[in-house]
């Protein structure tokens, strides 16, 4: 297991990992770069550190930040194969992204 902490809102984050990961997982984090580009940067960010067929596990507060379709379609659009609400308890919800074979 590895932490890192890091400023999300600088793109150059993920510079200062050393992947790629079978695993990487947020918690009550994402929402607050409260700017859906930064958020959108940080999926591409972390789609391009998974391995092959590994996931991203998000924990957080989506209606904050457009909701959770915008999010799956987010993330899909920055590269992930699938991503799906795996489970979910107002305001709070987990998602799934798995990256690309």
């Amino acid at each position: 297991m590895h932490y890192v902490v890091s400023d999300l809102c600088d793109p150059s984050w993920v510079n200062s990992l050393a992947g790629p990961f079978d695993l990487i997982v947020s918690a009550i984090a994402i929402h607050n770069l409260a700017n859906l580009e930064r958020i959108a940067a940080f999926y591409g960010g972390i789609a391009s550190l998974l391995k092959p067929g590994c996931q991203f596990l998000n924990y957080d507060l989506y209606n904050i930040s457009g909701g959770m379709p915008l999010h799956l379609t987010m993330l899909r659009s920055a590269g992930f194969a699938r991503a799906e609400c795996v489970w979910e308890q107002a305001p709070v919800a987990i998602v799934a992204a798995h990256s690309k074979l």
